[in-house]
């Protein structure tokens, strides 16, 4: 019934065809989004695991925590929790004071300020969001809207052949 439904409805058979096209080209941009998220995390945990334990404690949470900042949501009260400090900044639940407190103390083997705050913090957020959210973001809408088009145009040649074909069958009979 799925099937029928999608093959009464032209416009819907555009859209699953779209997808299905491409669909490699989508596998592919996932996968590189996949490595970047990666090695941004990897990056993220050596430069600010002592400045912000609550986002970049473990691998895992730092990618969620890109992920959440390639989206745009709250990016900037992570990368200010990073350029001024947990403890000058964010952290205000008694759960997350503590553990900035406790353990960071906003001061780290490097001296008062923790390896990765200050401008390297700005840097590496700012270059971060135009790499995850705006660049691989946009490719991805593009292949999928790529892809609409080839569908869109592979829909318009099948009916132009069909007429073609409905003319052809009343000129000869």
């Amino acid at each position: 019934r799925v099937l029928k439904l999608v093959k009464s409805l032209p416009q819907l058979a555009v859209l699953v065809n779209a997808l299905l096209m491409g669909f490699s080209s989508i596998g592919f941009i996932g996968l590189i989004m996949l490595l970047v998220f990666y090695v941004f995390a990897i990056v993220a945990l050596i430069l600010f695991r002592d400045n912000d334990p609550w986002h970049f404690g473990q691998l895992h949470i730092a990618m969620l925590t890109l992920f959440r900042v390639s989206t745009f949501e709250d990016w900037t009260d992570v990368m200010y929790i990073n350029i001024y400090g947990c403890e000058r900044y964010g952290y205000h639940d008694d759960q997350m004071e503590s553990i900035c407190g406790e353990k960071y103390g906003g001061k780290s083997d490097y001296g008062e300020n923790p390896r990765g705050s200050g401008v390297l913090a700005a840097f590496y957020f700012i270059f971060f969001v135009i790499i995850s959210g705006l660049v691989l973001l946009t490719l991805f809408i593009g292949v999928v809207t790529t892809a609409m088009d080839e569908a869109e145009q592979r829909q318009q040649e099948e009916v132009e052949v069909e007429q073609k074909a409905a003319e052809f069958a009343a000129e000869h009979a």
